[in-house]
């Protein structure tokens, strides 16, 4: 949860400020449960943003221009989903035809900001013959804990990745309900409903972990089932799983994304079925 991300922060020495966004109350959660904590030191400086019950929209914008806003979702306590939209990026300079048509030098940067150029001989060359259209910001919403999120449907319309929670099977629908959270075809359903590219489902009851016997993932039977309710394609979310963009909207890397081994034998350990007396 949050406390451990925060102390991750901290053993990793990280600087730079965070923001904290949540219902009101989440500052004096977050502080006392560091109070709490001597062990975790965190000498990063946290910027709250308590949400009064009933917020929808916008909530803030960081440095790079990365808009977070913040939509009631139903759950039972108060809670909210997020959608992250990065501003639209500039289209890429041609810099070999613009060359080729008399560009030079600093005229270069001025056709890359959009502003066509005037040569020494009185041609011009146009902004829009050499950079490609802006390429439109990535945007992804996640609606963790609700068994409605229907609130947060106008912020999600066309979103490129939403990852929302899938508790349970459709066949536990009641239950699902009951304990305030999502099937694999309520998920399904509320994607088809704001069109986006790719939806993600995660937050897995644990009867469909590895566990339960079964030699497959049987959270994987989740995202079949969700898949006859929607016609965009369907990710069950993994740990370490890369979405990556350059894949069609935004699938998966075959391959786990871990930095490290779990284990890192010291220099003098034994091999893996050595034995030492």
């Amino acid at each position: 949860g949050i406390f451990g991300l925060l102390c991750s922060m901290g053993m990793a020495e990280r600087t730079e400020p965070v923001s904290v966004v949540g219902p009101k109350g989440i500052r004096a959660m977050v502080e006392a449960a560091l109070l709490a904590a001597p062990p975790c030191e965190l000498p990063v400086p946290l910027r709250f943003s308590e949400l009064e019950a009933g917020f929808s929209g916008y909530v803030k914008e960081t440095a790079s221009g990365l808009r977070v806003s913040a939509y009631p979702i139903e759950h039972g306590p108060p809670t909210w989903g997020y959608v992250l939209q990065e501003p639209d990026r500039a289209g890429k300079l041609d810099a070999k035809k613009a060359r080729t048509m008399g560009a030079a030098g600093p005229q270069l940067g001025q056709l890359k900001n959009g502003q066509d150029i005037t040569l020494a001989d009185g041609g011009v060359v146009k902004a829009s013959d050499v950079v490609s259209p802006p390429q439109q910001g990535r945007s992804f919403a996640v609606l963790q804990d609700c068994c409605d999120a229907s609130g947060a449907a106008d912020g999600c319309k066309g979103v490129d990745v939403l990852i929302h929670e899938c508790t349970f099977e459709e066949g536990l629908h009641e239950l699902a309900l009951k304990k305030g959270h999502s099937t694999s075809k309520m998920a399904a359903e509320f994607a088809e409903s704001v069109r986006c590219k790719r939806l993600v489902l995660t937050h897995f009851s644990a009867r469909y972990t590895s566990s339960s016997g079964s030699p497959d993932d049987p959270a994987e039977q989740l995202g079949k089932e969700a898949e006859v309710y929607c016609s965009m394609p369907v990710t069950v979310a993994k740990d370490f799983m890369v979405l990556d963009e350059s894949q069609e909207c935004f699938g998966p890397l075959p391959e786990l994304s871990v930095k490290r081994p779990a284990w890192t034998p010291l220099p003098d350990s034994p091999a893996q079925g050595e034995v030492r007396a």
